[in-house]
């Protein structure tokens, strides 16, 4: 057999050659990517127009006519990139002066409808027919996309949503990306609490099987703070050069950045206190402090109600009285240490008069989740002497300083009439003692009726009855 090319004649004279040996293997080169990874022991091209692929190979004897070549689509690609060639396609060569060798450039080129992810099988042919071994480039991965990936981004919780951006509970966070060519190392996601980064969750991918070519990763924040989710593709764009789009409604973005997101599951702390030293008459100005402990302090939260009455118990606080008290509710006029903010007023009108009368206060709190909290103190303010006017009912005779009385029986006893100014009186703080013939007398429960002006809250007149 023949094992190389024979230059012979036939019986016309013209001579003609025998070709029996196969043209060399082929080398593929690629034009410029995009971009460049190696992964998995592959190198992988990224293009977003198209791709130029150029075929070399030799042949001494009849020359290279073509390349015969097929793409395949790599195996874990998505079904919507070009579909792997059935039937070889050909390339026609053409010869190369400068470096003696045959040579076929083909292009494969990105649209809506043919994305490639995939290598390239390709052998030789020359004149004669014979083939070169197949070269298939399984090393040489290459990515010819044109559309720019898609994001949103959605949040969930395993407690309650109470409004837009507050949860009583954790926040799950789902990045939906439609990508067809898509790379989970493209997405970058930051997280801040409270103002400061922190190690974000590990990200954890999963192919969407309800929609083509869309990926989904999901992480939880938990614990109580307020965050802010960031979320960007490398470079702002994938790695064949597409610029990323974030969704929002009916507007899209280069990347994205969540409002700021809350949680908590802490209820607030509220306390009212005052002086007491003032309540026990060694000084004379009253203060009262309102006290909040809630992370997420909003004075337009806060509720303060109150009355303040007189001992018959009238109530003589009027709202405007309330305001002109608790006047200072803005945000700046709350002292804050960490969580606790605390406002101290002085009960007194604009003449450093004390208010008088005994006061009911109430602090009430709802958080951002709707949380409530309640506090409610009692204390008095009183900065007016009492004073009382002893009167006895017309005795018979007085000899001595002393009043004589008789015919004194039940249904005519002797009275002793108390008249009493003070604006929270208490009946039982008065202490009366009585003697009969020098020794202690108890009155008995009803021997002295108390009873007040019904025109002026503070005059109360009692009434002993003695017999």
């Amino acid at each position: 057999y023949i094992t190389a090319p024979i230059l012979v004649q036939n019986e016309a004279g013209t001579n003609f050659q025998i070709d029996t040996v196969d043209p060399g293997t082929v080398t593929v080169k690629y034009s410029d990517p995009t971009e460049l990874e190696k992964l998995l022991e592959k190198i992988f091209r990224f293009y977003q127009s198209s791709v130029e692929l150029t075929f070399t190979s030799t042949d001494e004897t009849s020359g290279v006519d073509y390349f015969a070549w097929k793409y395949i689509r790599e195996d874990d690609a998505s079904s919507s990139n070009v579909a792997s060639d059935e039937d070889w396609n050909k390339a026609a060569a053409e010869w190369d002066e400068d470096t003696k060798q045959y040579t076929a450039t083909i292009t494969l080129s990105a649209s809506e409808a043919a994305q490639y992810r995939g290598h390239i099988v390709v052998h030789a042919v020359d004149k004669a027919e014979n083939k070169s071994a197949e070269t298939e480039d399984t090393g040489n991965v290459f990515v010819v996309d044109s559309i720019s990936p898609k994001v949103t981004i959605s949040y969930s919780t395993d407690g309650e949503l109470v409004s837009t951006n507050a949860y009583k509970g954790n926040i799950n966070v789902q990045i939906h990306v439609k990508e067809m060519n898509f790379y989970e190392e493209d997405v970058q996601v930051s997280v801040t609490k409270d103002g400061t980064e922190i190690q974000v969750p590990k990200v954890k991918w999963n192919k969407d099987t309800k929609n083509t070519d869309t990926y989904i990763g999901t992480f939880t924040i938990t614990g109580d703070g307020n965050y802010i989710v960031s979320v960007k593709y490398v470079n702002d764009s994938d790695k064949s050069g597409n610029p990323a789009e974030f969704i929002d409604g009916e507007e899209s973005y280069p990347s994205y950045t969540s409002k700021e997101m809350v949680i908590d599951t802490t209820p607030p702390v509220v306390d009212i206190t005052y002086n007491q030293e003032a309540v026990e008459g060694k000084e004379d100005k009253q203060t009262v402090t309102f006290t909040i402990t809630e992370r997420n302090f909003n004075p337009a939260n806060i509720k303060i109600t109150g009355s303040r009455t007189i001992a018959n118990g009238e109530n003589i606080l009027e709202s405007a009285e309330i305001e002109t008290l608790l006047k200072n509710t803005e945000i700046q006029e709350w002292e804050k240490k960490d969580d606790t903010y605390s406002y101290t007023c002085d009960f007194a009108d604009g003449n450093n008069s004390y208010f008088e009368g005994n006061y009911n206060l109430t602090l009430e709190y709802t958080d951002i989740i709707a949380l409530k909290a309640t506090a409610t103190e009692e204390f008095t303010i009183d900065h007016t002497k009492l004073t009382m006017q002893v009167d006895y009912s017309d005795s018979a005779q007085t000899v001595g300083g002393v009043a004589y009385y008789k015919n004194v029986t039940a249904q005519n006893p002797v009275q002793v009439t108390l008249n009493v100014v003070e604006a929270n009186f208490e009946a039982g703080d008065m202490v009366i003692a009585v003697t009969k013939d020098g020794t202690a007398y108890t009155l008995n429960d009803d021997a002295i009726t108390w009873t007040t002006d019904a025109n002026n809250g503070a005059n109360h007149t009692g009434v002993i009855s003695l017999t």
